[in-house]
């Protein structure tokens, strides 16, 4: 089962640095707002689904946290992409 989730696990790890590194090096083409809605939006993701995962393997309600998980952070992108970005 372990085996299964690696890939997501890495992806959210991946995502989360990467997009912090992202608004790092690219920090004078946006403004403030923006930024603080990605980090908030990069937080997120990591405070979400970490967790998730370590509950997803020791109990069986874990899947629909990681369920529950993945769309509050999938309405939260929805509000930053258009909302915030436009």
């Amino acid at each position: 089962m372990a085996r299964q989730t690696f890939p997501l696990y890495m992806f959210g790890l991946l995502f989360g640095i990467g997009f912090c590194l992202h608004l790092f090096f690219n920090r004078h083409t946006y403004d403030p707002d923006y930024m603080l809605s990605g980090l908030i939006f990069t937080g997120a993701v990591l405070l979400y689904y970490f967790p998730a995962v370590y509950v997803y393997h020791r109990h069986p309600i874990g899947k629909i946290i990681v369920m529950i998980s993945w769309l509050i952070i999938f309405a939260f992108s929805i509000y930053m992409i258009f909302f915030v970005a436009s």
